[in-house]
Protein backbone atom coordinates (compact mmCIF):
# COMPACT_ATOMS: atom_id res chain seq x y z
CA UNK A 1 0.00 0.00 0.00
CA UNK A 2 2.92 2.73 1.10
CA UNK A 3 4.36 1.93 -2.37
CA UNK A 4 1.59 2.59 -4.61
CA UNK A 5 0.86 5.59 -2.06
CA UNK A 6 4.88 6.87 -3.14
CA UNK A 7 4.16 6.01 -6.78
CA UNK A 8 0.88 8.19 -7.17
CA UNK A 9 2.89 11.12 -5.04
CA UNK A 10 5.58 10.91 -7.19
CA UNK A 11 3.09 10.75 -10.66
CA UNK A 12 1.42 14.10 -9.24
CA UNK A 13 4.38 15.64 -8.57
CA UNK A 14 5.12 15.24 -12.21
CA UNK A 15 2.46 16.06 -13.41
CA UNK A 16 3.15 19.16 -11.35
CA UNK A 17 6.39 19.77 -12.96
CA UNK A 18 4.64 19.36 -16.68
CA UNK A 19 1.99 21.95 -15.76
CA UNK A 20 4.38 24.78 -14.23
CA UNK A 21 6.76 23.94 -17.16
CA UNK A 22 3.77 24.43 -19.56
CA UNK A 23 2.53 27.67 -17.74
CA UNK A 24 6.05 28.96 -18.20
CA UNK A 25 6.54 28.28 -21.31
CA UNK A 26 2.94 30.05 -22.13
CA UNK A 27 3.70 33.00 -20.39
CA UNK A 28 7.70 33.17 -22.57
CA UNK A 29 5.26 32.85 -25.65
CA UNK A 30 3.45 35.82 -24.55
CA UNK A 31 6.66 37.83 -24.04
CA UNK A 32 7.71 36.56 -27.41
CA UNK A 33 4.77 37.51 -29.64
CA UNK A 34 4.87 40.94 -27.96
CA UNK A 35 8.13 41.42 -28.62
CA UNK A 36 8.02 40.50 -32.43
CA UNK A 37 4.77 42.26 -32.46
CA UNK A 38 6.71 45.58 -31.59
CA UNK A 39 10.15 44.96 -33.27
CA UNK A 40 8.12 44.39 -36.57
CA UNK A 41 6.18 47.66 -35.72
CA UNK A 42 9.70 49.04 -35.51
CA UNK A 43 11.01 47.45 -38.88
CA UNK A 44 13.49 44.57 -37.40
CA UNK A 45 15.64 43.22 -39.63
CA UNK A 46 13.94 39.77 -41.19
CA UNK A 47 16.20 37.25 -39.94
CA UNK A 48 15.81 38.81 -36.24
CA UNK A 49 12.17 38.45 -37.12
CA UNK A 50 12.46 34.33 -38.14
CA UNK A 51 14.84 33.76 -34.97
CA UNK A 52 11.66 35.12 -33.20
CA UNK A 53 8.94 32.98 -35.27
CA UNK A 54 11.08 29.56 -34.96
CA UNK A 55 11.29 30.43 -30.96
CA UNK A 56 7.64 30.64 -31.08
CA UNK A 57 6.85 28.03 -33.00
CA UNK A 58 9.30 25.57 -30.83
CA UNK A 59 7.83 26.71 -27.73
CA UNK A 60 4.19 26.17 -29.05
CA UNK A 61 4.87 22.86 -30.42
CA UNK A 62 5.93 21.98 -26.64
CA UNK A 63 3.33 23.56 -24.92
CA UNK A 64 0.81 21.38 -27.07
CA UNK A 65 2.10 18.04 -26.37
CA UNK A 66 2.89 18.65 -22.70
CA UNK A 67 -1.19 19.36 -22.42
CA UNK A 68 -1.82 16.08 -24.31
CA UNK A 69 0.78 14.62 -22.05
CA UNK A 70 -0.81 15.75 -18.58
CA UNK A 71 -4.22 14.31 -19.86
CA UNK A 72 -2.33 11.27 -20.36
CA UNK A 73 -0.46 11.49 -16.73
CA UNK A 74 -4.16 12.79 -15.38
CA UNK A 75 -5.67 9.78 -16.24
CA UNK A 76 -3.16 7.28 -14.76
CA UNK A 77 -3.39 9.31 -11.30
CA UNK A 78 -7.28 9.04 -11.23
CA UNK A 79 -7.30 5.42 -11.98
CA UNK A 80 -4.54 4.64 -10.04
CA UNK A 81 -2.95 2.34 -12.31
CA UNK A 82 0.34 2.43 -14.58
CA UNK A 83 -0.42 1.96 -17.82
CA UNK A 84 1.67 1.83 -21.15
CA UNK A 85 0.90 5.55 -21.75
CA UNK A 86 3.97 6.25 -19.31
CA UNK A 87 5.89 4.89 -21.70
CA UNK A 88 4.35 6.62 -24.62
CA UNK A 89 4.62 10.15 -22.40
CA UNK A 90 8.49 9.34 -21.28
CA UNK A 91 9.21 8.61 -25.46
CA UNK A 92 7.14 11.70 -26.11
CA UNK A 93 9.49 13.95 -23.15
CA UNK A 94 12.59 12.43 -24.91
CA UNK A 95 11.83 13.45 -28.39
CA UNK A 96 10.19 16.75 -27.28
CA UNK A 97 13.89 17.26 -25.40
CA UNK A 98 15.75 16.18 -28.38
CA UNK A 99 13.71 18.49 -30.76
CA UNK A 100 13.86 21.84 -28.19
CA UNK A 101 17.55 21.58 -28.18
CA UNK A 102 18.42 24.82 -29.44
CA UNK A 103 16.60 26.11 -26.06
CA UNK A 104 18.88 23.72 -23.21
CA UNK A 105 16.99 25.29 -20.43
CA UNK A 106 13.29 23.51 -21.50
CA UNK A 107 15.81 20.59 -22.87
CA UNK A 108 17.16 19.77 -19.73
CA UNK A 109 13.47 20.13 -17.69
CA UNK A 110 11.90 17.94 -20.18
CA UNK A 111 14.90 15.39 -20.06
CA UNK A 112 13.97 15.41 -15.73
CA UNK A 113 10.95 14.45 -16.14
CA UNK A 114 11.05 11.96 -18.32
CA UNK A 115 14.11 10.58 -15.91
CA UNK A 116 11.13 10.37 -13.05
CA UNK A 117 9.18 9.07 -15.40
CA UNK A 118 11.45 6.51 -16.10
CA UNK A 119 12.05 5.79 -12.28
CA UNK A 120 8.70 5.12 -11.38
CA UNK A 121 8.16 2.53 -14.75
CA UNK A 122 11.51 0.89 -13.43
CA UNK A 123 9.58 0.20 -10.09
CA UNK A 124 6.15 0.00 -11.52
CA UNK A 125 5.64 -1.61 -15.01
CA UNK A 126 6.59 -4.58 -17.18
CA UNK A 127 7.38 -2.91 -20.82
CA UNK A 128 5.38 -5.36 -23.04
CA UNK A 129 7.73 -5.43 -26.02
CA UNK A 130 4.73 -6.62 -28.50
CA UNK A 131 3.28 -3.50 -28.01
CA UNK A 132 6.04 -1.25 -29.00
CA UNK A 133 5.03 -0.79 -32.03
CA UNK A 134 2.09 0.53 -30.67
CA UNK A 135 3.54 3.00 -28.50
CA UNK A 136 5.71 4.35 -31.27
CA UNK A 137 2.89 4.90 -33.32
CA UNK A 138 1.00 6.76 -29.98
CA UNK A 139 4.23 8.52 -29.89
CA UNK A 140 4.36 9.78 -33.21
CA UNK A 141 0.82 10.71 -33.42
CA UNK A 142 1.21 13.19 -30.42
CA UNK A 143 4.10 14.36 -31.79
CA UNK A 144 2.47 15.24 -35.39
CA UNK A 145 -0.46 17.11 -33.87
CA UNK A 146 1.88 19.11 -31.57
CA UNK A 147 3.62 20.17 -35.37
CA UNK A 148 -0.08 20.64 -37.07
CA UNK A 149 -0.73 23.03 -34.35
CA UNK A 150 2.34 24.95 -34.22
CA UNK A 151 1.90 25.40 -37.66
CA UNK A 152 -1.25 26.68 -37.44
CA UNK A 153 -0.47 29.11 -34.54
CA UNK A 154 2.48 30.46 -36.78
CA UNK A 155 -0.26 30.84 -39.96
CA UNK A 156 -2.25 32.33 -37.78
CA UNK A 157 0.28 34.38 -36.14
CA UNK A 158 1.66 35.54 -39.65
CA UNK A 159 -1.73 36.61 -40.82
CA UNK A 160 -2.76 38.90 -37.80
CA UNK A 161 1.22 40.69 -37.69
CA UNK A 162 1.40 40.68 -41.41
Amino acid sequence: MVLVLKKRSKLMRILYDMRTLRRRLELLEARIERSLENAKSRGIEVSIAKSYSNALKQIRYVVYALGVLEVKLENIVALNTVTQDLVVTRDVLKELSERIGSIPEISAILDEIGDDISEVMSETINIDQQAAASRREATKRILEEAEKYAEVKQQEASGSVA
